[in-house]
């Protein structure tokens, strides 16, 4: 998926050919950062569907499954109800498998996190507000702009990697403009305003 078949891409890239940044910063934020947010775009919406189709699966054919056992009950020695709720057992079994086996609802939380953060950090950088501002002149918002773009891709992968120990959001974190200083990174965690100094 390019930048013309997102609708965050298309945006951002001509609303950032607009600024003063030179033409190798905007070179940088658009093969890199714009495309990163569009391929965790493209993960998210694999996610989703997946989830929602598995999940869809096992409430729809739970429900079908009940109410053809109340009529095999209704109906004496019928052999075709009884393959259709096996048939319907199976499916919803296989469902629940996959929904735990591969960690869909976890990956679907995930991405849907990183995706808003990434989102979230994306237009305060183009808007120039928040942690962009205070005086901060065009070189400073490129160099902290990519360096917290990378810092959320990193961590996303590291809790990409944890699933299974259920602690899938507190570690996506980004760096506060100090850690582009060298003064160390000050993680911040996503949802939250509150910034605490890494040890």
């Amino acid at each position: 998926m390019g930048a013309s078949e997102s609708k965050f891409g298309g945006r951002f890239t001509t609303l950032i050919t607009g600024t003063a940044f030179s033409s190798y910063q905007k070179s940088i934020i658009v093969n890199r950062s714009v495309n990163l947010i569009i391929e965790t775009e493209r993960d998210h919406r694999r996610s989703m569907v997946a989830y929602y189709t598995l999940v869809s699966i096992v409430v729809v054919v739970g429900i079908l499954i009940s109410s053809m056992i109340i009529l095999n009950e209704m109906v004496v020695d019928s052999q075709v109800l009884f393959w259709i709720v096996w048939g319907l057992s199976i499916a919803v079994a296989l469902a629940n498998k996959l929904l735990f086996a591969f960690n869909v609802t976890k990956k679907y939380i995930l991405n849907g996190i990183v995706l808003g953060k990434l989102y979230s950090e994306a237009w305060t950088f183009l808007a120039g507000s928040g942690r962009y501002g205070k005086h901060m002149d065009l070189d400073k918002r490129f160099e902290v702009f990519c360096d917290r773009i990378e810092k959320i891709k990193l961590k996303s992968i590291e809790s990409a990697t944890d699933l299974e120990l259920g602690d899938y959001t507190s570690g996506i974190l980004a760096a506060s403009p100090r850690g582009v200083s060298g003064g160390g990174a000050s993680p911040i965690v996503v949802g939250s305003d509150n910034v605490e100094e890494a040890s």
